[in-house]
């Protein structure tokens, strides 16, 4: 599954700031020697930038947060923004979709159709449904 993450933009509406993260195309350790250095946030904010609802601490609004996540998967490179519920997804600088919060299955929908990912699962009626996009990076999240 060789998504290689390039940058991560977490944009701040409210307090007008924002921090660019770069990644290497090897291997990425985040670490620090103390607490509240923004690990969490950043690796919180990878997966909610990819569709996940990320329980953040108090300190920090996702509701005021632009998240824009660029990843490269084959030779294509693309960029998912995420504000509030709703995403804009590019493909090589063009939009390919947007998908707001009403139509969140979309988003599960783009994985399977575009990179040939998918999690299904039985819901409340015990009928198989496909699932919300969290439910295909949760093992690779560690916080």
């Amino acid at each position: 599954m060789n998504f290689i993450f390039e940058s991560l933009l977490i944009s701040d509406i409210s307090k007008k700031c924002a921090k660019v993260i770069h990644f290497s195309e090897h291997d990425n350790l985040i670490t620090s020697d103390t607490n509240s250095m923004g690990k969490s946030v950043l690796m919180k904010s990878l997966y909610h930038a990819l569709g996940a609802d990320s329980d953040f601490d108090k300190n920090f609004d996702e509701q005021n947060v632009l998240f824009s996540l660029q990843f490269k998967k084959n030779d294509n490179r693309y960029r998912f923004l995420r504000f509030k519920n709703a995403f804009a997804i590019l493909k090589n600088g063009k939009m390919v979709d947007y998908i707001n919060a009403k139509a969140r299955p979309n988003l599960s929908l783009f994985f399977k159709n575009e990179f040939g990912l998918s999690v299904y699962l039985k819901n409340r009626e015990e009928t198989i449904e496909i699932a919300p996009p969290a439910y295909l990076f949760i093992p690779y999240y560690l916080d």
